[in-house]
């Protein structure tokens, strides 16, 4: 923690407690995605997905609004926009009904899920390598590259954000709806 809060955030170690919370936040998020598209519920699914995206804009307009300068408020912003969206669409969870489905051994669960894991956390390593590569690798003098890296890297990813409504777990059941 501290070793990554000196040479990621300049050692703001409140940061680092915001990442940690944008993690699990983004996780209870994908996850509740995953659940409507594995139901067949896509509408919630993608209520869901724009329900976040409206909660970071309306929060961080908000945050605008009253003049914060603050990188801790809007690290607090990305975390709690998830955690909103789910409240909202799942109506705290009340909304999500799960159906039983054929039994599964736990060996067939768990090597899944490990191959799910993983997958997800190489593709989210290089989606963000970037940036990190970037913050190490520049000299001290040059500090403002990085933001600059970093805003032509998220104007890049905007189109990547709005597939994010098409998780891979709902194409193979399109072609079916159509």
């Amino acid at each position: 923690g501290p070793w990554m809060s000196e040479a990621v955030w300049a050692g703001r170690c409140a940061l680092l407690w915001c990442f940690a919370c944008a993690v699990v936040a983004c996780v209870m998020s994908v996850g509740g995605s995953c659940i409507f598209s594995g139901l067949g519920d896509y509408w919630n699914c993608g209520r869901l997905v724009a329900t976040e995206s409206f909660a970071r804009l309306v929060i961080g307009a908000v945050l605008t609004l009253l003049g914060a300068r603050s990188a801790i408020a809007f690290g607090l912003a990305i975390a709690l926009a998830p955690i909103i969206s789910a409240a909202v669409v799942t109506r705290l969870g009340s909304k999500v009904r799960l159906r039983s489905g054929p039994q599964v051994s736990w060996r067939q669960v768990t090597k899944a899920m490990g191959w799910l894991v993983l997958g997800s956390v190489m593709a989210q390593f290089l989606a963000n390598a970037g940036p990190l590569a970037v913050q190490f690798l520049t000299p001290y003098t040059q500090e403002n590259r990085t933001g600059l890296f970093l805003s032509a890297l998220v104007v890049s990813r905007l189109s990547l954000s709005l597939f994010r409504a098409v998780p891979p777990t709902t194409l193979p059941t399109l072609p079916e709806l159509l």
